[in-house]
This record gives structure tokens, sequence and C-alpha cells, in this order.
């Protein structure tokens, strides 16, 4: 009978499923970038900058790890989500800002010695 070896520790498992799980991201990562560089190679606008806006694109850039096109999509969207927040509070401010405040009154209940008004539909 062949001697069978004891199972890995629960440390052991959880440190191969870590290299596992680092391995497929790098290759996920040199897989996007290869896919990134073959986009570009069509490109063929390449403008020039200087360095301080390099500097500038490289540090917004830099936290986003998303494709260039989910990137500029999802930019897209933030942007047009500051916009209306923007219109938002603006719309607000004008109002606030108006001098007329109507004071409305409440409406009265018909009694026994006013005539009921038949509504407009009606007439």
């Amino acid at each position: 009978a062949p001697a069978q070896e004891p199972p890995p520790s629960f440390e052991a498992r959880v440190q191969t499923w870590g290299s596992k799980y680092e391995a497929q991201k790098q290759r996920q990562q040199a897989a996007r970038q290869v896919q990134e560089s073959q986009e570009l190679e069509h490109c063929t606008f390449h403008p020039v900058i200087n360095n301080k806006s390099e500097a500038y694109a490289r540090r917004s850039r830099a936290c986003s790890s998303e494709p260039l096109a989910s990137r500029l999509h999802h930019e897209g969207d933030r942007r047009m989500l500051l916009r209306s927040k923007a219109r938002e509070i603006l719309e607000a401010a004008e109002v606030c800002s108006y001098s007329f405040h109507p004071q409305i009154n409440q409406v009265q209940s018909t009694g026994a010695g006013k005539r009921a008004r038949t509504p407009i539909h009606l007439r």
C-alpha cells in the first residue's frame, strides 16, 4: 500500500492560492499592455506636450489601471454627473435669490352659506 501524503496545511493552501492569483494578475496586466500597445500602433497622432503637462497627466492617470476606452467612458459619465449637480446647485441658488415669496392662503372649505363652485371642466 503506497503511503499517502498528509493534505497541505491551510496556510500552505492560502499561500498557493495567493501565488496563483498574483500570477494570473500579472498575466492579465501583460495581456492588457500588449492589447493597449497594439491599439496605439494604429494611432498616427502623437502630441508633444511640455514636462509640466506630462507630469500632471501621469499623476491624474496613475491611480487608474483601466483600459483607455473604459477609462474615457467612465470619465465622461463622471463629468456629466458633475455638470448636472452644478446645474442643480445654480438653479437652487437662483431660486433663493428671488425677492418675491408669495403668501398662499389656505383653501377654504365650502360652508352652508356659500355656493358650491362647479369645476371648470364641467362648466
